[in-house]
């Protein structure tokens, strides 16, 4: 017999910035290919703490944006180590 899932309401302001005006940006990342291969790692967490961000503010054109920075300094990242 089919049994109903029973879950608590959250709260959804704890989700939502303080100021609904404030926005996640994602710039076009054109400084990224002035980057060092040394500040590539760096980088890339900072990229990944925004994209958590803009995601968890529901902006998620603004997280793949990030994500799609992210895959490309990794990816420069690899080929510069070989």
């Amino acid at each position: 017999m089919p049994t109903t899932i029973v879950k608590a309401i959250r709260n959804l302001e704890d989700h939502v910035p303080a100021d609904p005006n404030e926005q996640v940006q994602a710039h076009s990342g054109s400084d990224d290919a002035e980057l060092l291969e040394s500040e590539i790692p760096r980088r890339v967490g900072e990229l990944r703490e925004k994209m958590k961000l803009a995601a968890k503010a529901l902006e998620f054109e603004v997280a793949a944006a990030l994500r799609d920075r992210i895959v490309a300094l990794e990816a420069r990242f690899i080929g510069l180590a070989r």
